[in-house]
């Protein structure tokens, strides 16, 4: 390489040298500050258009959290929360392109970090099963409210472990069920509910062993 050749590419690096100090910098201050990471999952009729998330309470709308993408029926999206130490509670708004509007307060997403926040239209039925015994729940059935045959078993082959929770969407839009579960002891808890009583959501608790 001729000398000239030679202060050519050193005088490139130099110039260079500010983006490359600077940029693990940048990485190594927002790879320490706490984040929640979560997959948005849009299974509402209309597209997805903005997303607000915000500390529970504090009034403000918070970030948008799409940036100008569109998330169609069916579409996931992943986005990054960065949240001060044991900040986990949070409001979150998502906006609509048919005009509609989804708030939920208090939402724990510690809870789903590194899991699914799932966005349903209003004509669907979300089940928050919570399994609070220490055995396996192996199945779950549900049905209408005075009807005589359970549905079938919607856990299949899975399971929710001891103190593990999960979201299983069904499709009705009714308040009153009736629940049965099945644990690896043999035990079979059955419940019945009205998940409409104190609940605007779509989303609704079914807990066994409180």
């Amino acid at each position: 390489m001729s000398q000239n050749s030679l202060k050519s590419l050193i005088a490139k690096v130099l110039l260079a040298l500010p983006t490359i100090l600077l940029t693990p910098s940048t990485l190594l201050a927002e790879n320490c500050q706490p984040k929640i990471s979560l997959s948005i999952d849009n299974y509402d009729n209309s597209n997805l258009v903005q997303l607000y998330i915000s500390p529970a309470g504090s009034n403000a709308q918070g970030n948008e959290k799409l940036q100008g993408r569109v998330l169609k029926p069916g579409e996931t999206a992943d986005i990054a929360i960065y949240n001060k130490p044991g900040e986990c509670v949070y409001d979150i708004k998502a906006v609509f392109a048919d005009g509609k509007e989804n708030v939920e307060r208090q939402a724990n997403l510690c809870d789903i970090d590194g899991g699914s926040y799932s966005l349903y239209g209003d004509d669907d039925r979300v089940f928050k099963v919570s399994n609070r015994t220490n055995n396996n729940m192996v199945e779950f059935y549900w049905r209408n409210s005075g009807q005589d045959k359970w549905g079938e078993d919607l856990l299949g082959s899975a399971s929710i472990g001891a103190r593990q929770t999960v979201f299983i969407p069904v499709d009705s839009n009714k308040c009153l069920y009736e629940f049965r579960a099945v644990f690896t002891n043999g035990q079979i808890l059955d419940l019945q509910q009205n998940v409409c009583q104190n609940n605007n959501s779509v989303v609704s608790d079914v807990i066994f062993g409180r």
